[in-house]
């Protein structure tokens, strides 16, 4: 009995075409899941498909597709030797703790070498399926077919462009069908000598056949897509194409917003701090019609950080609450950019502590730099303008901080102080920004020795000691400063970008007093009106007639944002939307497109259109961007707030300038509550009413994590599921899967009830208002539909409810109102019955 057999030609050709359509199984791997590289599956597909094409007999084949598994294995997560015992120790230990995860499905806490194990395994199993029932039992045409609904499927309900995927697997398929069709015909009627290439020479038919219907249909004229966003169309929108699916985050790169993102719970920094708002990074003032960029800049050179005070760089003639701050970046990802809550005052303390920073006073943003440099300029060379930093590009001539000779347009090529050098030219993208997505190609391509990420482009040398320097960019330059005196030196900032592992800060937030913003007027400076009322000349009318029409009843400018605001919010059904989020058209305008035609995205979406439409009736308006307050896990001994803040919590806002009080911020994102504290002075009766409060008997709510405002109306992305089965087996899971249908339909209203109250009791009780609208869709879903203008007031006595739960109901809706309208804080009180009341009611609603 041999174990070996001799595949002809043609069974190789065969074996060929079925990798490739396998690898078009894939492909989109890399696109839609975190998958980073593919080789290890190319190489799990081709080894299965070599060792059942030479190896008859398949129970022989089993121990070493078992082995080339474990190899793979070991060559991504082990170091030792591939001999030694230790590594199948700890995958041992791994698979024992992780087995009974699975059988949970809770994916996210097994470790990656059991998931990725057990996925090679069920890989090597299905690949053994798929050789024997093409190869060998010549079933070819079910998988062809099966391949190319997989891929309409992706191209149609995900964001992967599948166009060459479908061609390419057509072709494969009906050259795998015509190979598989000759191969048979050789075998019933063998043919010896001269006449093999006889068998060769019929391929040349189908592959001529194939070149010129894929040319004819590749060249000839298409008609538009009729359907071209299936669940826009089965919505009722019409919206369209959906860009590239992206990881939220925060980015220097906001050339090009929209398209969709996927959440991403990477732990940026823990903070220590005693009051929860918002952290800012920076501002842009540039609206191109696709997105934002910076205009000019204004930078100071800061090198004593504990001595250097900022005075009102924000906002000014306003009552103000100190905050303190403590960020620490050690287990997450460091940026070069430092976030503060409200404005910046003082930076107490930074590790390393030899760092300097470069401030620009036009967008308030902060740079942190590694240590410092002394330039000295010969006597004979221009005197640059005061107050500079070197240029990108540009190394200063003279002695560094670390006492080596740098000559002009050199970089140094020892360690700065404070932090790793990268070479020049290496200009770093950043993170994704705020809510905002990362623009294709812009994933890292790199880990530091630490496990930090390293932006493209910048090529780490080493690990430094005390933080992580990067080359700045073009972008983030600034020009040189140097004495005319000969041999005078002056000390600036690094050229190099600081990545700090921590860093404490005090900061002050606005207590706006509603009275003196409404009597601030529209006087402003020459300077804010040329720069932040700027827009493009595309911008298409019809912007400005609805930012009129939303703010024709508001008289002063507080009015008209408010207005506008609000109309943002909940007046103009904008829905908040991450996944299925459609990008503009070619030549379309950003903010037009999503006002008029889409009208769902995320915070980039709405803090955009804020700005534009404020800038269209002439308040000066920009667009900030940093990070949510994040989730409280704890407090410190001092009572203070223990706070992480991850990449999900990137996020975007507006800043409007008030003559007399500076940038004040707004928020325009339906499911994010305000950052400003607004003191309602204008008419002092209406601080002293109190809510009606019902003689409720005290229950105490358990302690919840207060995590960041999810998304209401987001729904979960369809999955797709391909098996390789007998077609008897496939008829009889359709029959199943119809028949379950069915009774899902059935029973709709039942699980749409069910679905509700899961999400309300995941909803931490804190967050009183993303409780309350899931109650009110609970109603609606229940009774009938809130009609388009009717207020929440109207709808609830216009619903059939008895006496008791539309007394409940009243009540919840008037705190409603008060919070969101009246933009206060809960009383403690006041938020246990009210989520006494929604449990309550939850409980005696049913289908």
């Amino acid at each position: 009995m041999s174990v070996w057999r001799r595949p002809k030609g043609m069974e190789w050709l065969a074996a060929l075409f079925l990798f490739l359509m396998l690898r078009e199984w894939l492909l989109p791997l890399s696109e839609l899941t975190d998958t980073g590289t593919l080789w290890p599956f190319y190489m799990i597909v081709a080894g299965v498909l070599l060792l059942d094409l030479v190896v008859p007999y398949r129970w022989l084949t089993f121990p070493f597709k078992l082995l080339g598994i474990l190899w793979i294995i070991h060559s991504d997560f082990f170091t030792s030797s591939f001999l030694s015992t230790e590594w199948l120790y700890n995958m041992y230990a791994s698979l024992v703790r992780d087995v009974p995860l699975a059988f949970q499905q809770d994916w996210i806490s097994m470790s990656l070498i059991s998931r990725n194990l057990l996925f090679d395994l069920m890989l090597a199993i299905l690949i053994s399926m798929v050789t024997y029932l093409v190869l060998e039992q010549r079933q070819g045409l079910w998988f062809v077919f099966l391949t190319e609904l997989y891929l309409a499927v992706l191209d149609t309900f995900l964001p992967y462009e599948a166009d060459g995927a479908i061609i390419r697997t057509l072709i494969y398929g009906f050259m795998l069908l015509a190979v598989a069709h000759l191969t048979a015909i050789s075998k019933r009627a063998p043919i010896a000598g001269k006449k093999r290439w006889t068998l060769w020479n019929t391929l040349i038919a189908p592959v001529l056949i194939l070149a010129i219907v894929v040319s004819v249909a590749y060249a000839g004229p298409k008609k538009d897509a009729v359907w071209p966003d299936p669940i826009a169309f089965l919505t009722g929108g019409e919206e369209g194409p959906v860009g590239t699916m992206k990881k939220v985050g925060y980015d220097n790169n906001d050339e090009n917003l929209g398209g969709p993102f996927q959440q991403d719970e990477a732990l940026v920094f823990v903070a220590i701090t005693n009051e929860r708002t918002y952290w800012r990074g920076d501002s842009k003032d540039i609206y191109t019609g696709r997105g934002w960029q910076k205009g000019e800049r204004e930078y100071e050179p800061i090198l004593n950080l504990q001595t250097h005070q900022w005075k009102q760089m924000l906002f000014h003639g306003t009552e103000t609450k100190e905050v303190r701050a403590t960020m620490d970046f050690s287990r997450g990802e460091p940026y070069f950019t430092m976030f503060y809550p409200g404005q910046l005052k003082k930076v107490v303390s930074i590790e390393p502590d030899n760092a300097t920073m470069v401030y620009d006073r036009a967008s308030q943003q902060v740079e942190v730099r590694a240590g410092r440099v002394d330039m000295r300029a010969p006597r004979e060379e221009a005197e640059p303008e005061e107050g500079g930093v070197p240029h990108p590009g540009e190394a200063p001539t003279g002695q560094p901080a670390s006492g080596q000779a740098v000559q002009p347009g050199e970089a140094p090529t020892g360690q700065p102080a404070g932090g790793q050098a990268v070479q020049p030219g290496e200009a770093p993208t950043g993170q994704p920004a705020g809510g905002q997505a990362v623009q294709p190609g812009e994933a890292p391509t790199g880990q530091l020795a630490s496990g930090q990420a390293v932006q493209p482009g910048e090529a780490p040398t080493g690990q430094p000691a005390s933080g992580r320097a990067v080359q700045p960019t073009e972008e983030q330059g600034e020009q040189a400063t140097e004495s005319q005196s000969t041999g005078q030196k002056r000390s600036l900032p690094s050229r190099f970008l600081l990545k700090p592992e921590k860093y404490e800060l005090e900061a002050e937030v606005p207590i706006v007093s509603e009275k003196a913003i409404m009597q601030a007027g529209s006087t402003y400076p020459i300077d804010i009106k040329q720069r932040y009322l700027q827009l493009p000349g595309e911008l298409p009318d019809r912007v400005k007639e609805l930012a009129l029409d939303v703010t024709k009843n508001a008289n002063t400018p507080y009015e008209k944002v408010r207005a506008i605001e609000n109309y943002l919010r909940t007046g103009g059904d904008y829905k908040y939307e991450t996944k299925d989020v459609p990008v503009p058209a070619p030549g379309q305008d950003f903010v037009d497109h999503f006002l008029f035609d889409s009208r769902r995205g995320y915070c980039d979406h709405f803090s955009t259109s804020m700005a534009v439409m404020l800038r269209s009736i002439g308040i000066p308006a920009r667009w900030v961007k940093g990070f949510a307050p994040g989730s409280r896990v704890g407090t410190d001994s001092n009572g203070n707030d223990v706070i992480e803040v991850r990449n999900k919590d990137a996020h975007s806002w507006v800043e409007v300038y008030f003559p007399g009080q500076g940038w004040i911020p707004f928020e325009a994102t339906s499911t994010f509550l305000s950052p400003v504290r607004i003191k309602y002075d204008l008419n002092s009766s209406e601080q002293s009413v109190t809510l009606p409060v019902p003689n409720l008997q005290e229950n105490t709510a358990a302690e919840r994590r207060n995590n960041r405002l999810d998304e209401l109306e987001g729904a979960d992305s369809p999955t797709q599921a391909s098996w390789k089965m007998p077609w008897q087996a496939k008829a009889a899971a359709l029959v199943l899967l119809a028949a379950g249908a069915y009774l899902a339909w059935r029973k709709k209203r039942v699980i749409t009830y069910w679905w509700l109250q899961r999400q309300m009791r995941s909803h931490p009780n804190e967050h009183y208002s993303d409780r309350y609208k899931l109650l009110l869709q609970m109603i609606q879903h229940l009774h009938s539909r809130r009609e388009p203008g009717e207020t929440l007031r109207e709808y609830v006595k216009r619903i059939a409810l008895t006496g008791d739960k539309r007394q409940d109901l009243q009540y919840l809706t008037h705190l409603y109102e008060r919070l969101y309208y009246g933009c206060r804080e809960m009383e403690e009180k006041a938020r246990s019955i009210a989520q006494q009341l929604i449990d309550r009611l939850t409980q005696q609603l049913k289908p």
